[in-house]
């Protein structure tokens, strides 16, 4: 899966939502890849039957604009969901794959 776009700006919250709704665990890799080269790979593991919830400003720091590549062993169901507060604007979007 892939999100090409993101950003931990000041008044931004990123996150990923995993879903395994399989029975088995999924081991999954999370690769952040910034704007301004470089990035930073993640690896973590979904349980069966479970959901796991990634705070992207957390892993990859304040100020990225940062797309994600996510791929596992198992099928899952990914989202990106984003929040900000923008001069004055409040508001989010949420992409699914």
């Amino acid at each position: 899966w892939y999100f090409a776009e993101g950003y931990t700006g000041e008044g931004f919250k990123q996150w990923l939502t995993l879903q395994n709704p399989g029975s088995t665990s999924a081991n999954v890799t999370i690769q952040y890849r910034y704007r301004s080269g470089g990035g930073k790979t993640q690896s973590i593991t979904v349980g069966a039957n479970s959901r796991e919830t990634i705070d992207v400003n957390s892993i990859v720091g304040s100020d990225q604009e940062v797309s994600t590549k996510i791929i596992s062993d198992q099928p899952i169901i990914a989202e990106r969901p984003m929040y900000f507060n923008f001069n004055g604007i409040s508001g989010g979007h949420n992409v699914m794959r």
